[in-house]
């Protein structure tokens, strides 16, 4: 029962923290061990349920990165995609270069505020928004979010300020 009962804080955990949040306030938890059956009374399997409310004690500071984000020069580096019926979500690696092996870069062309979360649109950047939101930024990285119906991604752009970027040596060890 407690491997079920870990295995649902744990989901519970990387949902969150793949839609922006740090912190989760449980409101209810209930967990229900096998219960084996007979000829008249059906088996009933481990169960845990968990209701829980997800927070970000840590908000971005919209205007300041509305306009630090503005035509910012951005690569395209690892997606992150969780079903919420998989375990762990699945990493892909979207590194792309030019001809020379310099990374390809791309562009933040537009950056605006909808219900007090800040989103961007970016040049050649296949999606089936147009728009992503941007849950953390900082000036090596911005992770992008985007939710369709049972799908959390993430989306990791480096900044031309990266280490990773600088030294293509670094992008071997990041991935092994």
């Amino acid at each position: 029962m407690y491997n079920v009962k870990n295995r649902a804080f744990d989901k519970m955990k990387m949902e969150a923290a793949m839609l922006g949040a740090n912190v989760i306030l449980i409101g209810n938890s209930s967990s229900r061990g096998n219960t084996y059956g007979n000829e008249n009374v059906p088996s009933v399997s481990t169960q845990t349920v968990l209701f829980g409310q997800a927070y970000n004690s840590f908000p971005l500071n919209i205007e300041k990165l509305k306009e630090e984000l503005k035509n910012k020069k951005v690569h395209y580096y690892l997606t992150y995609r969780l079903n919420k019926r998989m375990d762990y979500p699945e990493m892909t690696v979207s590194t792309k270069y030019d001809s020379d092996r310099n990374h390809l870069m791309t562009e933040i062309t537009e950056v605006f505020e909808n219900n007090g979360k800040l989103f961007v649109k970016i040049n050649d950047f296949k999606s089936k928004t147009n728009a992503l939101q941007v849950i953390r930024a900082n000036e090596n990285q911005i992770v992008l979010m985007k939710q369709l119906n049972n799908k959390i991604y993430n989306y990791i752009l480096l900044t031309e300020k990266s280490d990773v970027l600088k030294n293509p040596s670094t992008i071997r060890r990041v991935i092994n």
